[in-house]
C-alpha cells in the first residue's frame, strides 16, 4: 500500500508540474493529458521497481543484550550510505515520507516494555522535498526495544518497514524481516532472510565495538572501554541534593558536550525516570577541559568536546521523599582521532536517604527512563 501511495504522490506532483507548464503550452485535449499521465505512471513504476533492486543504501543488522532477569534489549541497526536518510518512527503526520515502523509477530512468550528508542545522528526541520517538518537520521541508527521474556527458547520475530531518501530522490518503502534467538550464546543474530553483517559507512566511522590495540585498557574479551563513569551524591541543604557524574577518559579519547551540534557526534544526554518525589533545579552543569572547533572526523562541523578527564556533570534536585531512588540513563559517544564507538547507555541510581550513588551495571533496574527533556527552570 505504501508503494502505491509513493507512486501516486510522485504522479500527482508530476501532473501538477504539467498543469503549470500547460499555461504556456496548452494541451489540445484533456484526454491527451490523461494518456500522458497513464504512460508516466507506467514508466515510473518500472523505473522505481528496477531502481529499488539495484540500490540498497541501507544495510540492516541486529543485536541483543540481557538487561536483567527476564528483560532484554533488542536492537535493530541501520547503516545508511553517505547522503542517504531514514525517517523517525515519530513524524508529525503521514503526509510526507513513510516513517520507520517495527512490527512484532504476536506471541505469549514475550511482551513489549514501552516504545522503541531511537539513537543516531538525528536531524529535525523543514524538508523541501516533502514540504513539512520531518525527523530523519543519517549514518548509523539504532532502534532499541526493551522486552520481557518468559521463554527464551522461542525466537522473537517480526519485520520493520522503512523509507530512504537522499537530497534528490526516494526509494519505495521496504520491508526487512528480523528474528532474535535469545537462547544462543552470541550477542548478535542476523536478520532474516540472512544478510551480511551491517557495515559502518565511511568516516565518521561508527563501528561495532573495537578490539583494543596495544597500550589501551580493554574489557575482558579485548573490547575497548575508554570511558569510566562514577556517580556521587551529597546533601547541599535541607531537601536539596547535588547529583554528580564523573567520567575518566583514556588518553586520546573524547566525549561530547550536551550542547554540541547534533549534526555531528552524539551529545551526552541524561534521561531521568519520572517521579513526583523530586524536582530538578536548573540545567545540568558541565565541568572539564572543554574544546570547541571544527572536527575533521565529522566533516569540519564545529563540535564541543572534552578530550581529557575528569569530566563532571552536576545536577541539583529538590527531594520530597529521600527514601525513593532517582534513576535514569546517560548516553554518550566516545571517539579518538580516527573512529567512534557506538553510543553507550550508562544506567544511574541515587538514593538521597542513604547517599547511595551507582553508575553502570550495578544501577540497573527500577523504572524505565523517559526521553530527555529540558530541565525545569531554577527556583
Amino acid at each position: 500500500m505504501h508503494f502505491v501511495r509513493f507512486l501516486t504522490i510522485g504522479l500527482a506532483r508530476t501532473m501538477y508540474i504539467c498543469t503549470l507548464l500547460d499555461r504556456f503550452n496548452p494541451c489540445k485535449k484533456d484526454i491527451e493529458m490523461i494518456r500522458r499521465a497513464k504512460l508516466l505512471f507506467f514508466l515510473l513504476s518500472l523505473a522505481l521497481s528496477a531502481f529499488s533492486q539495484i540500490e540498497t543504501p541501507i544495510k540492516w543488522g541486529t543485536e541483543w543484550k540481557k538487561v536483567s532477569g527476564n528483560e532484554f534489549e533488542l536492537t535493530l541497526i541501520a547503516n545508511a550510505d553517505p547522503g542517504w536518510y531514514i525517517y523517525s518512527q515519530y513524524l508529525e503526520s503521514d503526509d510526507g515520507p513513510v516513517r520507520t515502523s517495527i512490527h512484532f509477530e504476536g506471541g505469549s512468550h514475550f511482551s513489549l516494555l514501552g516504545n522503541a528508542k531511537e539513537e543516531g545522528k538525528r536531524k529535525e526541520g523543514f524538508d523541501e522535498m516533502f514540504r513539512m517538518n520531518v525527523i530523519k537520521f543519517s549514518g548509523k541508527v539504532r532502534f532499541v526495544q526493551r522486552v520481557k521474556v518468559s521463554d527464551v527458547k522461542k525466537p522473537i520475530k517480526g519485520y520493520l518497514e522503512f523509507m530512504t531518501c537522499d537530497d534528490e530522490r526516494c526509494l519505495p518503502p521496504t520491508e526487512e524481516e528480523f528474528s532474535f534467538d535469545l537462547s544462543s550464546a552470541g550477542q548478535a543474530s542476523a536478520p532474516a532472510p540472512a544478510s551480511k553483517p551491517a557495515l559502518a559507512p565511511p568516516p565518521p566511522a561508527v563501528t561495532e565495538p573495537l578490539v583494543a590495540p596495544a597500550g589501551q585498557q580493554p574489557l575482558p574479551g579485548g573490547i575497548l572501554d575508554p570511558v569510566q563513569w562514577v556517580a556521587s551524591i551529597r546533601n547541599v541543604s535541607g531537601k536539596r541534593y547535588e547529583l554528580r557524574w564523573t567520567a575518566t577518559l583514556q588518553a586520546g579519547w573524547s566525549i561530547y558536550s550536551q550542547f554540541t551540534d547534533d549534526n555531528g557526534p552524539i551529545p551526552t544526554t541524561f534521561a531521568f525516570t519520572e517521579g513526583s518525589h523530586y524536582v530538578r533545579k536548573g540545567a545540568i552543569e558541565e565541568k572539564g577541559k572543554l574544546k570547541q572547533g571544527p572536527d575533521p572526523l565529522f566533516g569540519g562541523i564545529v563540535v564541543k568536546k572534552f578530550s581529557s578527564g575528569p569530566v563532571e556533570f552536576i545536577s541539583l534536585v529538590e527531594v520530597s521523599d529521600p527514601a525513593l531512588p532517582i534513576s535514569g540513563i546517560l548516553t554518550y559517544m566516545a571517539c579518538d582521532e580516527t573512529q567512534c564507538l557506538p553510543p553507550s547507555d550508562v544506567p544511574f541510581r541515587f538514593v538521597p536517604a542513604t547517599l547511595e550513588a551507582l553508575a553502570g551495571a550495578a544501577a540497573e533496574g527500577g523504572g524505565t527512563p523517559v526521553a530527555p527533556s529540558p530541565a525545569p527552570s531554577a527556583g
